[in-house]
């Protein structure tokens, strides 16, 4: 039983899409959490250098909805 590379790419991407989509909701809903967006960019801009990259390796489970694949789950470069 193999995995779609192509289909856990596409499940990945829309997982992803969606997130981003509810998060920026989320920081717009209302002032509190309006000041915490603020409050994170502001630290954000202050200690990161202005040219670089960033890795999330946060493993929040809560998060991860059931529909998606092991494998789409486990990421590797």
């Amino acid at each position: 039983m193999g995995v779609n590379e192509k289909q856990t790419r596409e499940v990945v991407k829309k997982w992803f899409t969606e997130t981003a989509r509810h998060e920026w909701r989320r920081l717009r809903r209302n002032p509190y959490h309006q000041i915490e967006f603020i409050t994170t960019m502001h630290f954000l801009e202050k200690h990161l250098p202005k040219k670089g990259l960033i890795l999330d390796a946060g493993d929040d489970q809560a998060d991860t909805p059931s529909n998606l694949p092991e494998a789409a789950t486990t990421l590797s470069c």
